[in-house]
């Protein structure tokens, strides 16, 4: 049995007993591990050792590694009551140091990018513009802990494996069954590099296609190179603040089969991108708040494009849309699962290869490029990716997403029926149309849709407000919205956009023309694939 807290000497002091007290072993506490609380009002631990992982553990958690530190450092145990009054001095302590930053499986440093492979090990992969090397903690040697992430981890965070030298991104593109020259692949690995800048907006990668078409298989290929997961997740919308635990609990959430997507889940959709507060009662009070903001990509999985996605939403997306597979070409999922777990490490190694060449050229990039679209940090970073495999310009990763971006808007403003009303509207009045919020609700009002989920402005003034949430679409369906005050009377412009392609001024005729200028060649997610189709979704 092990020497009790009151009783018992230690070795190295026979003459008198060495009292284990709650003070003692909160001190304890304190020398092997930092004490804080993190942004969401956690108190947490993270071991303060040269060579420790550093994972951070709430401090309510403590009590199993701290047994087993007290049995191999001091041969001492305590009592049940010394650790749980230990503990509560930890924590309130916790609130006397400075706030933690926790990262969840990707840090972003001003120089290098962490990954957190997730294993019991503490390993993780550092990228920085000169390649990726895989860190061990229990192998380095004195480095500071302060140089390195602390990490987050959730029940949801899996282990990826050690990447290794010598693989392709091709082995991917193979399983997935696209050819190399496939827009919907530079969509796809854009996405995959993309995805490790934490710190900017990033776009949901969302997979279309009927039963059948492989679409939820390559989703979760596509997933489980940046935070794997058994399954993908269940669909949003239910509970906005059960749906933001969950996304926050992992670095890529994800959800499969989406139905329907109602105006506050695509609004929240938006948010969750470009980053979506959350907000917890801080400890101990009644009213005061820890306020964190989370920003994520992720992964979703529909058979058609639901109805309902705003066109915010729409440009926070990649979409990449799948066939059925035949099914003479079909695979075993079983084969398939299984040769990706043989190529996975060799997939990682490029994938992080890929990472670095991003990183050595966004500097560059980010002070040549221009006529960037929403997501501008994110075409920067493909832009980069780009002149790391020196892609040309109307070649690589960044003219995909490019032209998929004009190809969506499009599509979404000629099958919206607000952007319908107004074009027809504008073609009866030779191009231009100018008057009140008011009076352009009365034009249009005959073009009301049966259909109440059409989400069609009940009134001037949310005519005015979908006049401006829905400038991109309105745009991409040429046509330009001003507005101004005349005479003390505001007003609405609508003017139809000249081509820019146009060598001469544009006629009354043209004026009137409804089309939208073609894209250069097909939207990437219309495209059939080509080569091989070898999945097969289980639905």
């Amino acid at each position: 049995m092990y020497p009790t807290t009151e009783t018992t000497p230690r070795k190295d002091t026979e003459d008198k007993p060495d009292r284990w007290d709650a003070l003692r072993l909160a001190d304890f506490i304190e020398d092997h591990y930092t004490l804080g609380v993190t942004d969401e009002g956690a108190t947490v631990a993270i071991p303060n050792g040269p060579h420790d992982a550093r994972i951070a553990v709430p401090i309510r958690s403590l009590a199993g590694s701290l047994r087993k530190m007290l049995r191999d450092k001091e041969r001492v145990a305590v009592s049940r009551e010394t650790m749980t009054n230990a503990l509560d001095i930890a924590e309130a302590a916790a609130h006397d140091h400075a706030p933690t930053s926790l990262a969840l499986r990707v840090a972003r440093k001003p120089a290098a990018i962490e990954v957190d492979l997730g294993d019991t090990e503490g390993r993780y992969v550092e990228i920085s513009a000169h390649g990726y090397e895989v860190r061990n903690p229990r192998d380095e040697g004195e480095m500071s802990t302060d140089s390195r992430a602390a990490w987050k981890r959730s029940r949801a965070t899996q282990a990826l494996p050690v990447p290794v030298a010598g693989g392709s991104r091709d082995d991917l593109r193979n399983l997935l069954g696209l050819a190399e020259d496939d827009p919907r692949w530079r969509l796809l690995w854009g996405w995959a590099v993309g995805s490790f800048f934490a710190d900017i907006p990033r776009p949901i990668l969302w997979a279309l296609g009927p039963q059948g078409s492989g679409k939820s298989t390559r989703a979760k290929m596509m997933l489980n190179l940046v935070d794997p997961a058994e399954e993908l997740g269940k669909e949003p919308g239910k509970n906005e603040r059960d749906d933001t635990a969950s996304a926050a609990a992992r670095f890529v959430p994800s959800w499969d089969n989406i139905g329907n997507v109602s105006a506050a889940t695509s609004d929240w959709i938006c948010r969750l991108v470009t980053g979506v507060e959350v907000s917890r009662r801080a400890l101990y009070t009644d009213g005061d708040l820890h306020v964190s903001t989370i920003k994520r990509t992720g992964v979703a999985t529909s058979i058609v494009l639901p109805f309902g996605l705003g066109p915010d939403a729409l440009e926070r997306l990649v979409l990449v849309e799948f066939e059925r597979v035949n099914e003479d070409d079909r695979r075993p999922e079983s084969a398939l699962w299984g040769e990706y777990r043989k190529l996975r490490p060799g997939i990682l190694g490029a994938l992080y290869a890929d990472v670095a060449g991003a990183l050595a050229h966004l500097s560059a990039v980010r002070a040549e490029v221009r006529g960037l679209p929403r997501m501008a940090d994110y075409a920067l970073v493909l832009h980069a990716l780009d002149r790391h495999h020196g892609l040309d310009a109307d070649a690589g990763h960044a003219d995909a997403y490019m032209r998929h971006l004009g190809a969506t808007m499009s599509e979404r403003a000629q099958s919206d029926p607000l952007t319908a009303a107004l074009i027809d509207l504008v073609k009866r009045r030779a191009g231009r149309w100018k008057g009140t919020a008011e009076a352009l609700h009365n034009a249009i009002d005959n073009a009301r849709p049966s259909d109440p989920r059409a989400g069609w402005p009940t009134s001037a003034l949310s005519l005015s407000s979908a006049l401006t949430k829905n400038a991109e679409t309105l745009r991409a369906a040429g046509l330009s919205v001003t507005r101004g005050k005349s005479n003390g009377e505001r007003f609405i412009l609508l003017e139809r956009l000249a081509v820019a392609s146009d060598v001469e001024p544009a006629s009354e005729q043209d004026l009137v023309t409804t089309t939208p200028p073609a894209p250069k060649h097909e939207p990437a997610f219309l495209i059939p694939p080509t080569g091989v189709a070898d999945l097969d979704d289980v639905l």
